[in-house]
């Protein structure tokens, strides 16, 4: 048996143990019964047989099984950071964002004549000349858009001196840059949402109707922030007021502003929210259901406090995939323009140079507003992205508009209220209606035509007509 056991392989060898352990612990046992040994052959034969009859599968042979990764659940948020270019580099896209940044451009010329804010003169050249486009075509950065936020703190803090009209005058194109920024980037949002969640294209009407309908949500979150900021500043604007009245008030002054100090951090908290947070907060409200200002601002500030560094590597990611669509769209745009001009101009004359002209600034404005297409899209991805790693809430439950035909479906009656028959009387022969209205009793009748009879018989002997 011990030859057997070292010829033998790993789990034969592993019967035969057990058959040999079974014989030591037959030895040992001082009572047996008068099955015992029947018992023990049985077992000892059935072992045998069962190691005879098992081949040892060689591992080469062996079939593994192979686990597939569902990277839509593990990897989630690939899709809306590497697919965010596509819902910005579409052609109406683009449009909409040009129109975007043309209402914000005629309500900083609007600001400009209605407060006559006292300029720098160098400064109102930079904004009358537009230097972000200046720039942009003498090659300093990458995009107009670029160049022009680059140049408008400059333009901004160049105010001769700071008054009732220039602070008017930022609160106007405050108020007025976020409200447009807001209803037009909204639109944008709400569809690079729908696609980068659900996988789908949005129908302008929708996006439009889903606005227009919230347009007050937006324009009150563009001035909640404002109203935040001003009513924790009110206190301090006291305190300067204090500090006019001598020394006296002026010491007075100072204390009570050292011991205000605690307030500063709310006030640095609402002025980083109304830059951060405000575009998480259209989109909230553009996404979800039946959103109001209130829940896009608790919403986006929930979700960018609690994830700064999932919000932060995000928008690196997304920034650099921002310069490939900006690339895509500046080839496209110059060589399919190119190609259309040298075109035309070969076969026309000089007489056509004006439109040509305009054609030359639809083309960089088109360029330039693919950086406002691609910052709401972006916005958008960050939101989904943010919104599941918070809630975990899948990134395809936002707000839909029902249709028509889910709208015109009758009501399915319930036991508690029965189905009107008025309708089928209308329909139905009143022959057909009775017949059908008892088959029990119209069986009833044709099994028993004896009862029939009877009836028949004492209903005539009842009628008086009949028995005269």
């Amino acid at each position: 048996m011990c030859r057997q056991v070292g010829e033998c392989s790993g789990r034969e060898a592993m019967y035969y143990s057990l058959a040999v352990a079974m014989v030591v612990g037959d030895c040992a046992l001082p009572i047996r019964s008068p099955n015992h040994h029947f018992a023990f052959a049985s077992t000892a034969t059935f072992i045998h047989h069962a190691s005879s009859s098992m081949e040892e599968v060689p591992f080469e042979d062996r079939h593994v099984p192979l686990a597939e990764i569902d990277w839509d659940r593990s990897a989630w948020w690939w899709y809306p950071l590497t697919r965010a270019i596509q819902p910005a580099i579409r052609m109406l896209s683009l449009g909409l964002s040009l129109i975007a940044v043309m209402v914000a451009g005629a309500g900083i010329s609007l600001g400009q004549w209605l407060f006559a804010p006292r300029w720098d003169s160098s400064a109102f050249e930079a904004m009358a000349s537009f230097k972000g486009f200046e720039s942009y075509r003498n090659g300093l950065v990458g995009s107009p858009v670029l160049g022009w936020l680059v140049a408008l703190p400059e333009v901004f803090f160049s105010f001769e001196s700071f008054g009732l009209s220039e602070l008017a005058f930022c609160l106007f194109v405050w108020l007025w840059l976020f409200t447009a920024a807001a209803l037009f980037g909204a639109v944008i949002a709400r569809r690079a949402a729908v696609e980068l969640g659900q996988r789908t294209v949005a129908t302008w009407s929708e996006s439009f109707q889903i606005v227009g309908s919230r347009w007050q949500s937006y324009f009150w979150a563009t001035g909640m922030h404002i109203v935040g900021v001003s009513l924790l500043l009110i206190p301090f604007a006291l305190l300067g007021l204090l500090s006019r009245l001598g020394t006296p008030g002026a010491v007075v002054a100072g204390v009570l502003l050292l011991l205000a100090f605690p307030l500063v951090f709310g006030i640095g908290r609402f002025a980083l929210s109304a830059i951060v947070c405000f575009p998480l907060s259209v989109c909230a409200i553009s996404v979800e259901k039946k959103a109001d200002a209130f829940e896009g601002f608790s919403r986006s500030n929930a979700y960018f406090f609690q994830r700064p560094a999932v919000g932060a590597l995000c928008v690196l990611v997304l920034m650099l995939i921002g310069v490939i669509g900006e690339q895509i769209v500046y080839w496209t745009l110059n060589l399919g323009w190119g190609l259309t001009r040298t075109t035309f101009n070969a076969a026309g004359d000089s007489s056509a140079d004006l439109f040509v002209g305009l054609g030359n600034e639809l083309t960089i404005g088109l360029i330039g507003a693919y950086w406002f297409s691609f910052f709401w899209s972006a916005s958008a991805a960050v939101y989904l992205i943010l919104r599941r790693s918070v809630d975990n809430c899948e990134l395809d439950e936002m707000e839909t508009i029902e249709s028509d035909i889910e709208l015109s479906l009758p009501n399915i009656p319930t036991a508690s209220q029965p189905a009107n028959r008025s309708d089928l009387s209308e329909t139905t022969p009143p022959q057909a209606n009775a017949d059908h209205t008892n088959p029990d009793q119209n069986n009833s009748d044709r099994n028993n035509p004896d009862q029939n009879n009877s009836d028949q018989a004492n209903a005539g002997a009842d009628d008086p007509q009949n028995q005269t």
